[in-house]
């Protein structure tokens, strides 16, 4: 228990040397702590004390020379290598977000957002007004995303597809990984204003701005047309239920008769024994996940069940889950043909 307490120093441990960079300065050659403070512009001793206490953690070690190497776990707080989480590190870790936690007791007590309580806004309009938030929160989700693109690729076939619109779909990684897989395919990104710019800018860095465009808009308005498939990838979970009926919506009138809709998410367990049966990794993530939601979107995990929920009420059907060797799932979803609008709360 008292690990579990103090695990909250860990992170912040963590967070202070992905914030100064240290794994991208030791990443060619160790170095002592002296040496990172100058380059840091830090305290020596109190650099020295915190990366210390990283060595027990596995994400430095020490040579014979007293000086910090980085490990395999450390690697992945580098800037802009493949698996970085810095970004990820940074948002989460970061004055904003932690503040939002600072108000998690409102929540308890009302079930609102923590992070409008705390800053005034929903998260969404903060990065509107904050253009260097925006561009970590992108960031940092582009490096999530990475870690299960390959798995997903792997697992679903996206052959039959001509044109594909990735709905809240960031810089365009996910999109993009599937056009570089798959050459007859067109598709759209479509976010935000403040995220679409990143994507345009990463659709042409890796030359596929024949093949795909960047838009911008609220997908609880509207979503554009033209797709045969629509990509809801770690959307709908940063909602509650009536926005992302919303989202939902929109995306089932854009359809054609024999669209899609993909929607790739966790599936919290269908029952509570189910946490107690595996105490895993993957678990562990989608509780947190689930906590992180409600703090600062309102939204939420949800099993299946809840899923189909969702989907039943505005006149899509699960067609199959497809799981991927990640804990996200693909889940499928086809237009009912038999629904009335007015159906819909």
């Amino acid at each position: 228990m008292v690990a579990l307490i103090e695990a909250s120093w860990l992170s912040k441990a963590i967070y202070v040397v992905a914030s100064l960079g240290i794994p991208d300065l030791i990443d060619d050659r160790p170095k002592r702590s002296e040496e990172l403070a100058v380059l840091t512009g830090t305290h020596a001793q109190s650099l020295h004390r915190i990366m210390r206490a990283l060595v027990v953690h596995d994400i430095f070690t020490v040579d014979q020379l007293d000086r910090f190497c980085l490990t395999p776990l450390g690697a992945t707080l580098r800037t802009d290598v493949p698996g970085s989480l810095r970004a990820w590190a940074l948002l989460m870790l970061g004055t904003v977000n932690q503040a939002a936690w600072g108000e998690i007791i409102y929540t308890m007590r009302t079930g609102g957002s923590a992070f409008q309580r705390r800053h005034g806004v929903d998260l969404w309009q903060y990065q509107a007004n904050d253009h260097e938030y925006a561009g970590l929160f992108a960031a940092a989700m582009a490096s999530f995303t990475a870690t299960y693109i390959n798995s997903v690729l792997g697992c679903y076939r996206f052959a039959p597809l001509r044109r594909i619109v990735d709905v809240g779909g960031g810089d365009g990684s996910l999109l993009i990984g599937i056009l570089q897989q798959y050459p007859e395919i067109k598709g759209v990104v479509f976010d935000l204003p403040e995220i679409v710019d990143r994507a345009k800018q990463r659709i042409n860095e890796v030359g596929l701005s024949n093949r795909c465009d960047a838009a911008c808009g609220d997908a609880l308005v509207e979503v554009p047309s033209g797709g045969d498939a629509y990509i809801l990838s770690r959307v709908l979970h940063d909602w509650d239920d009536e926005s992302a009926r919303r989202i939902l919506t929109n995306c089932r009138n854009a359809l054609p008769v024999d669209g899609r809709i993909l929607v790739i998410e966790r599936a919290m367990p269908d029952n509570l024994t189910a946490l107690n049966a595996a105490r895993t990794p993957a678990l562990s993530d989608i509780t947190m996940t689930d906590l992180n939601m409600m703090v600062m979107t309102s939204g939420r995990e949800r099993t299946i069940a809840e899923y189909q929920d969702l989907f039943g009420a505005v006149g899509l059907e699960l067609s199959r889950v497809v799981p991927t060797d990640t804990a996200m799932n693909v889940i499928e979803l086809r237009a009912l043909s038999r629904w009335a609008p007015e159906e819909c709360d």
